[in-house]
């Protein structure tokens, strides 16, 4: 694959739910693929893709109970400096 988009392409299969991942994942289900030998999270990539960058302050909160690719199953959360507790960002 000549981009990372391609390789995306090819390995994501989408349906009006979750989408499937035909490629490689994390222990814990959560695909990724490597790029100029570095790991990148499916999940990160296409929100970021589809939404823009991802706030340093926040992380990508998963809302459906599946590792998919689909990014309307994801929405970004921050964490409060003195809590480990989530607040959904722009809430």
């Amino acid at each position: 694959y000549k981009t990372l988009h391609e390789k995306f392409q090819a390995l994501v299969q989408v349906t009006d739910g979750c989408w499937g991942w035909a490629g490689t994942r994390y222990a814990n289900g959560t695909p990724y693929v490597t790029q100029n030998g570095e790991r990148v999270s499916v999940n990160r990539y296409v929100w970021e893709w589809v939404n823009g960058p991802i706030p340093a302050a926040a992380r990508l909160v998963n809302d459906a109970d599946c590792h998919c690719a689909n990014p309307g199953h994801y929405r970004l959360s921050a964490i409060h400096e003195d809590t480990d507790e989530l607040e959904v960002v722009g809430a």
